[in-house]
């Protein structure tokens, strides 16, 4: 029995075994559904139908050749199709096609498969290791849905020879899970939705009786109280994250490490309305290397609902310091290559090489690279002398534009407000003065907002520009490099990332995070040759130079 992932040169067969055979799962989530909806069609549209398997981690079984078996899942772990032929291989193949999912949850991090299991299937998923699901009060349990509990492919157990010393891009954002808080980021939301709602109002107040009340400036003021406390946590939010990410690189090591335990404790509490709001009590605990010396770590922390994001034996990245350490859930690593800090997972080779993809942009030569790294015998990378034709690839014409149209939308719009003021005090007895007085405030927030993330925009490129002068002014190397888009991300996110793969002078290879807004566009087209000019601190990806249309000195 084999199994292997599914194509597009298997939709005719996979929909041909998907309206002959039972379903052995009940349908989880929107994807399913949609399929389902696909399939009752008199002529099913094989295009949509492939694009919605493509969603979604599917496998199929063969035996001598002949298509026996189809299973799909979900990229939140739950298991979404097992068809499989009626016959003597029926449980041979759907155990195969579990197995198989069960690598790829592995794989991508997921900690267990769900299934909501059909009368029929009850017994087979029984025998293969799937246990009713505990309900999340933590009472009883759900007979109808079953749970299996996966080995992680990150459960190794940490020892000094595969403790790696990591340094991490002080240039890229770090975030620590304990000190992470949604309330600053929601309370300027809420802010900035007064103050936008507010200016409507007053501009049809306005507009309608060609003055405002005298209530509104009680209403200004509150809601500008509101909007500068707002602003003011959301600032002292961000600060504090600044001070931690100083903290991290200046007086931490960093260093990986693995989790040992994971504690959920869930209770209920009521709201004003009597309602029951969820609340997860949660305890992660760690262990990491301080040279030859084991030692502990984790942290608590309250959770309106736990997606479950951390699991026994799941490799972190740890910040540590003789007095504390820090869990990591955002960072970039600088100077280790992912497949040192994971040497020590232990998932067979075999299921690796089964479920391993080499991703189209990846060249041959970026892949020797990576292969020469393992043996070490590296072919050291030439170095790049002229570089007057490049900058960084952050400094996108995108922002430029963006941040011109904004500009330009601020004053335009700034203008034609005062020139509506001339008209109506010039067309009545209101005096300017008096407008201006009912008007002031809208006329600060349209600034404020057109402007300011006019000049958020504009600031982008122009900080991209000075960290690239700053760096030519040291002893840096220029190599040539290449843009990859991968769909493995941190912590399972779906979304594609992208990253700038080049082998340093030494023959060391090494991986650079690039967001999408950067390189998307550039990848999609096929220009995916990039240079990197780097020290000893700092790695930044170049691309051609355009043509701007105001020079910039």
């Amino acid at each position: 029995m084999n199994t292997e992932k599914y194509s597009l040169e298997h939709i005719g067969g996979v929909e041909d075994l998907l309206r002959r055979e039972n379903n052995r799962v009940q349908l989880p989530s929107d994807v399913y559904f949609d399929i389902s909806k696909l399939l009752s069609e008199e002529q099913t549209d094989k295009q949509k139908l492939h694009k919605l398997l493509a969603k979604t981690y599917s496998f199929l079984a063969f035996e001598d050749e002949e298509l026996v078996g189809f299973a799909s899942m979900d990229k939140e772990g739950n298991a979404g199709i097992l068809v499989t032929v009626s016959g003597a291989h029926s449980e041979k193949a759907a155990k195969s096609l579990m197995k198989a999912l069960e690598r790829r949850a592995a794989k991508k991090e997921l900690p267990r498969i769900y299934v909501m299991q059909t009368t029929e299937s009850q017994e087979f998923f029984t025998k293969n290791g799937y246990e009713p699901m505990e309900n999340p009060s933590g009472y009883g349990v759900n007979e109808e849905i079953l749970v299996k509990e996966i080995a992680p492919k990150d459960n190794f157990t940490i020892t000094p020879d595969r403790v790696r010393k990591i340094r991490l891009d002080p240039s890229k954002p770090i975030k620590v899970e304990e000190k992470i808080v949604m309330f600053p980021k929601f309370f300027l939301g809420i802010a900035c939705f007064f103050v936008v709602l507010l200016t409507i109002i007053a501009v049809a107040e306005y507009v309608k009786n060609g003055s405002l009340d005298s209530k509104f400036n009680i209403f200004f003021i509150v809601v500008g109280v509101l909007f500068a406390a707002a602003l003011a946590l959301f600032t002292a939010y961000m600060l504090r994250g600044s001070r931690i990410k100083k903290e991290i690189l200046e007086q931490m090591e960093v260093t990986n490490g693995i989790v040992t335990e994971v504690t959920v404790r869930t209770r209920y509490v009521r709201d004003s309305d009597g309602d029951r709001d969820r609340r997860d009590d949660v305890g992660v605990y760690y262990v990491y290397y301080d040279g030859d010396k084991k030692r502990e770590g984790g942290f608590t922390r309250t959770y309106n609902y736990f997606n479950s994001q951390f699991f026994k034996g799941q490799e972190v990245i740890i910040a540590y310091n003789e007095d504390k350490s820090y869990l990591l859930t955002k960072y970039t690593i600088m100077d280790e290559m992912p497949a040192k800090i994971n040497a020590g997972r232990t998932v067979q080779a075999q299921e690796v090489a089964e479920d391993e993809i080499v991703e189209s942009a990846e060249s041959v030569e970026v892949v020797e690279a990576a292969e020469n790294e393992k043996t070490g015998k590296a072919k050291r990378a030439r170095r790049i002398t002229d570089i007057s034709e490049y900058m960084p690839v952050k400094e996108s014409k995108m922002f430029y534009l963006t941040a011109l149209v904004l500009l330009c939308a601020c004053f335009v719009s700034m203008a034609v407000t005062l020139a509506a003021l001339f008209i109506m005090s010039s067309n009545s007895d209101v005096s300017f003065s008096t407008l201006w007085s009912g008007m002031r405030w809208f006329f600060v927030v349209e600034a404020l907002m057109l402007g300011g993330i006019g000049l958020v925009y504009l600031l982008i490129p122009l900080s991209a520009r000075l960290k690239f002068k700053a760096l030519l002014k040291t002893d840096y190397v220029a190599v040539k490099g290449e843009l990859v888009c991968s769909e493995t991300t941190y912590r399972g996110n779906d979304s594609p990332s992208y990253e700038c793969k080049y082998v340093d002078t030494d023959g060391e290879a090494h991986t650079i995070k690039v967001s999408s807004m950067y390189v998307k566009r550039r990848v999609q087209a096929g220009k995916t040759d990039v240079v990197v000019v780097y020290n000893y601190k700092t790695a930044i990806v170049l691309v051609k130079k355009y043509k701007l249309p105001i020079r910039l000195r």
